[in-house]
C-alpha cells in the first residue's frame, strides 16, 4: 500500500489519466481497487457502441505506485452487461450488476466467491434480498460489510436514488433510503471511507456548484450510524463533463473516477490525489 500521508479534509489535485494499459480506445468505468491498491477492477464497453454491452475487467500492478498492465476479462461475464465490480475488503467476495435474465428486475446485483486471493472468479449468483423488478446498480461493500448502491425504480425514466442495506447472514437486511443525501437528479456510485464517516458520490443535481451532468459530491457525519450533512460538490475534480467516482484509497489521499472529459476519447479512468 501507498505511505503517501496527506490531510483527509485538503483539496485534490487535478484529475490524472491512470496511467498503463487500462485506458483504451474503448470506454473504461467503475475503477475499483484492492485495499492494497495493487488490482482495479472495472468495467469496459467497445468504443461508441452506447447500447452495447459491458463486461468486468481486473488490472494488476506489481505495487501500488508503479502502472497497471492492459488487464483480462473476467470468467464471470456473460453475454448480458455486466459492470461496476467491487471487490470485498477478504479479497474473496466480487459484487457487479448485471441484466442477464437470471435476475429479478432491469439490473441486479450479483456476488461471486472464491476460495483464496488469486484465484478466478468462476460463476456468480443474484445477492439475496436486495433486488427488485427495477436496477439495482453500483454496489459498495463498506468495511463492516455494509451493502451500499444505486436504485431506480421499474421503467429507466425515474432517478437513480441511494440505498443501504446491513448485512443479515448470508444475505442483507432490507434496504432503506439514504433520505439525507436524496435529490432531484440521480444520486448514484456510493463509496465510502473506512470509518464510514465520509461518502463520496456522484449526482446530476443542480445548484451553484454543480459543474455539468453529474459531478463528484462529498458528504460527512459525525459517527459511523449519525445523518450526513449536506453534501458539498467537489468542485477541483469535476468537469461539465460526467465524472462518476469509483473508489477512495484507505488513506484518503487518492479518488479514483471515470470520466468522458476529454476531447478524443470516451470514458477513461483519472485518479486525483491529495
Amino acid at each position: 500500500m501507498a505511505t503517501t500521508t496527506c490531510s483527509p479534509t485538503a483539496m485534490f489535485g487535478a484529475p490524472m489519466l491512470v496511467m498503463g494499459g487500462v485506458n483504451t480506445i474503448d470506454d473504461e468505468f467503475s475503477p475499483r481497487l484492492s485495499a492494497d491498491e495493487r488490482t482495479l477492477y472495472f468495467a469496459r464497453r467497445l468504443a461508441g457502441n452506447f447500447t452495447g454491452p459491458m463486461h468486468v475487467y481486473m488490472a494488476t500492478r506489481p505495487t501500488a505506485t508503479s502502472i497497471f498492465d492492459a488487464g483480462i476479462a473476467l470468467l464471470i461475464n456473460s453475454t448480458a452487461s455486466d459492470a461496476d465490480p467491487m471487490i470485498g475488503t477478504d479479497d474473496r467476495t466480487l459484487l457487479f450488476s448485471s441484466d442477464r435474465i437470471t435476475g429479478s428486475g432491469e439490473f441486479d446485483l450479483y456476488w461471486a466467491d472464491r476460495a483464496s486471493a488469486g484465484v478466478a472468479f468462476i460463476s456468480a449468483s443474484p445477492v439475496p434480498d436486495v433486488n427488485s423488478a427495477g436496477s439495482e446498480v453500483h454496489p459498495f461493500f463498506a468495511s463492516d460489510g455494509e451493502l451500499w448502491f444505486a436504485y431506480r425504480k421499474a421503467g429507466f425514466d425515474s432517478a437513480l436514488h441511494l440505498r443501504r442495506s446491513v448485512r443479515a447472514g448470508v444475505g442483507f437486511g432490507p434496504p432503506v433510503p439514504v433520505a439525507e443525501l436524496d435529490s432531484a437528479g440521480d444520486d448514484m456510485w456510493p463509496v465510502l471511507t473506512s470509518d464510514k464517516r465520509t461518502i463520496y458520490f456522484s449526482s446530476s443535481q443542480i445548484d451553484g456548484s454543480a459543474q455539468g451532468k453529474a459531478d463528484v459530491w462529498v458528504a460527512r457525519r459525525s459517527s459511523a450510524t449519525a445523518v450526513f450533512d449536506l453534501p458539498v460538490n467537489v468542485t477541483e475534480v469535476n468537469s461539465a463533463a460526467t465524472d462518476d467516482v469509483g473508489w477512495i484509497s484507505p488513506d484518503g489521499c487518492r479518488l479514483y473516477l471515470s470520466s468522458n472529459r476529454g476531447t478524443m476519447r470516451g470514458y477513461e479512468i483519472y485518479m486525483a490525489k491529495r
